[in-house]
């Protein structure tokens, strides 16, 4: 009942911002609205003129019908329907946690109830499920092939049936996103583990991790191929040509970085990245000042700061106001604060879990693809940060990892029910601060 009451609140919270929030207002939003529309009025890709261009058009086709659909029911802002539909897959996403934590963690019920609490008002995901943007999507079919693949090495059922399915799931992922790839390759790894670790099935496991390969890429192949034949690059298409500055303003100045938006000089940039931008923490700015202006760029600084509060301004300030106000700073500042006490926990826990399946993988097996799933996820991003590089780090956006945050929340429902059973009054005094961090969050997250 506490995970459906939650999952509830959600719902009713997303549906609200979703009317609440301009369609145009989200993260590179105007560029996704002209993709769907073209697509579904005169069926045309993006050429390499446009942003999105290398972006793929199954949420865009979905997006552009829903506006159809909403349009015709005389709602007042047609566009808001894909995003209204956006709080429908984010639901469903929490769902499929709630599903994925039954199947490793069997009757542990403090883990599920942290975990969707902990989902469902991390702002990361409330400000993106009611936003025009493909990620919701993308999170959805993700988690569906790796809790599919979770299900068939708990369950040891049909093969091929289920092998399909993750197959088609992971598949279908990569034409709403690239981050498909994600998924798919975490579950073709936790196949081929079993297979090293289980020698009775390893013939199944084998073909089962082949299916899956193949039917994971033929799906999005045909895709692939247009972006290899237009651009060269199968994955992200390419850069357009032309010079980037970007001038980055905050307590200790840093001059304009000029770069080349060439595939080559994005290469040679993200050799000579400065170490700073991989390790700082950007104190104190990541606790005074969490926003773009003012934070230096650094990937764990923005990655944090955008996760629970609003680096790149999409919600709190960037959409409703001119400028940043001082009132705006506060709550940021608050969010950052908040954001420490679910971090810890979700790290600690994501550590936790590598760790047991790194030590004991035969007897631990079913928790591979949730223990994979957010160390994949964070080095995607970082080498997407690398081979992309700018300025004022508009690649490392927390939009980016949203298809893992389910596995991190896992995770950190995994840390307070360990803290609990080693040390009741620790764990009371960790469960009274993640609450009240939540609170903050959800409340931030309401428009």
């Amino acid at each position: 009942m506490a995970v459906a009451g939650l999952l509830v609140l959600f719902a009713v919270v997303g549906v609200r911002n979703a009317t609440q929030y301009p369609p145009v207002a989200g993260t590179d939003a105007e560029h996704y609205l002209d993709y769907a529309r073209g697509l579904v009025d005169h069926w045309d890709i993006p050429g390499s003129d446009q942003r999105g261009y290398y972006t793929p058009p199954g949420f865009f086709l979905l997006a552009g019908t829903a506006g159809k659909i909403a349009g015709s029911a005389d709602m007042a802002v047609p566009d808001q329907g894909a995003q209204v539909m956006n709080v429908l897959f984010t639901v469903l996403t929490g769902a499929l946690l709630a599903w994925l934590v039954a199947l490793v963690l069997p009757g542990r019920r403090v883990v599920l109830v942290v975990a969707v609490a902990v989902f469902v008002t991390a702002p990361v995901v409330v400000r993106h499920a009611s936003m025009y943007h493909p990620q919701p999507l993308a999170a959805l079919l993700g988690l569906l092939a790796v809790v599919l693949t979770t299900r068939l090495l708990v369950k040891r059922t049909a093969m091929l049936r289920h092998a399909v399915a993750i197959g088609v799931a992971a598949g279908l992922a990569q034409l709403v996103r690239n981050v498909g790839l994600w998924s798919l390759g975490v579950a073709v790894v936790a196949l081929v583990a079993a297979a090293a670790v289980r020698p009775e099935a390893r013939r199944r496991l084998l073909a089962g991790a082949a299916i899956v390969a193949v039917v994971g890429v033929s799906i999005p192949l045909p895709w692939y191929v247009h972006l290899q034949r237009a651009y060269g690059d199968p994955i992200f298409g390419r850069f357009t040509a032309g010079p980037l500055t970007v001038s980055v303003q905050h307590d200790r100045p840093d001059p304009g970085v000029r770069l080349l938006a060439s595939r080559a000089s994005l290469l040679l940039a993200s050799s000579s990245q400065p170490a700073r931008f991989w390790v700082s923490a950007g104190l104190p700015e990541v606790f005074t000042a969490p926003h773009r202006g003012t934070l230096a760029p650094g990937f764990l600084s923005i990655l944090y700061t955008d996760v629970w509060g609003d680096y790149f301004g999409f919600w709190a300030w960037g959409s409703q106001q001119i400028e940043l106000t001082s009132d705006v700073n506060r709550r940021l500042v608050v969010q950052s604060v908040a954001g420490l006490v679910p971090s810890a926990l979700a790290v600690a826990g994501a550590l936790a879990l590598l760790g047991l399946v790194a030590t004991r993988l035969r007897t631990r097996l079913a928790l591979l693809p949730a223990a994979l799933y957010p160390a994949v996820g964070v080095v995607a991003m970082a080498f997407y940060a690398a081979r992309a590089p700018i300025a004022d780090g508009d690649t490392v956006k927390s939009v980016f990892l949203l298809p893992v945050v389910p596995a991190f929340c896992l995770a950190a429902g995994l840390a307070v029910d360990v803290v609990l059973r080693r040390h009741r009054l620790a764990g009371f005094l960790v469960l009274v601060a993640l609450a009240a961090s939540l609170g903050l969050s959800l409340e931030f997250g309401v428009l």
